[in-house]
């Protein structure tokens, strides 16, 4: 069934998907926020330092990941 979908489609679902789970993986980390800076006992200035490195990371991992398989190719890319 999945098979007579157009790449086109597949492509967009699946960049949909990634954006979907890209913005529940941030509200999670912003939920959990006030949990971990009073377990850690760290100010608010700290715990906004630690959003903006994990954003950054992120976004710094996302497209490096997509050069990485497309220089290296999708088999050697891959973790097993």
């Amino acid at each position: 069934m999945f098979n007579a979908v157009p790449k086109e489609i597949k492509v967009a679902l699946l960049m949909a998907a990634s954006l979907f789970m890209e913005m529940l993986d941030g509200t999670i980390v912003i939920t959990a926020l006030p949990e971990i800076s009073r377990y850690f006992s760290i100010g608010a200035a700290t715990v906004a330092l630690l959003v903006s490195v994990y954003l950054i990371t992120s976004a710094v991992f996302i497209p490096l990941s997509g050069w990485m398989v497309h220089r290296f190719g999708k088999k050697k890319g891959s973790v097993k």
